[in-house]
């Protein structure tokens, strides 16, 4: 599901799975921000946003949170700003 293959409808298709919400935390862990981090950002609990993580992590398929950073490494670092 490597992206630069040109493979984007699978990613694209898992996002759909995502809810704007969910979206927007993936792009901050993308970005490498630990939960504490992107809470204050989006002004969310830290609970919150452990919850939309361990959310993100099962609509995706993904075990774990290391899991997901590495996921998003590899499908979303060309999406940083």
């Amino acid at each position: 599901m490597d992206r630069s293959t040109g493979n984007s409808s699978e990613y694209i298709n898992l996002l759909k799975k995502l809810t704007p919400r969910e979206v927007e935390i993936l792009e901050e862990v993308a970005k490498g921000r630990t939960s504490k981090e992107i809470g204050e950002i989006l002004n969310l609990s830290y609970r919150t946003v452990q919850k939309y993580r361990q959310n993100i992590c099962e609509k995706l398929g993904i075990k774990g949170y290391r899991a997901l950073f590495k996921w998003c490494l590899k499908h979303m670092k060309d999406r940083e700003e």
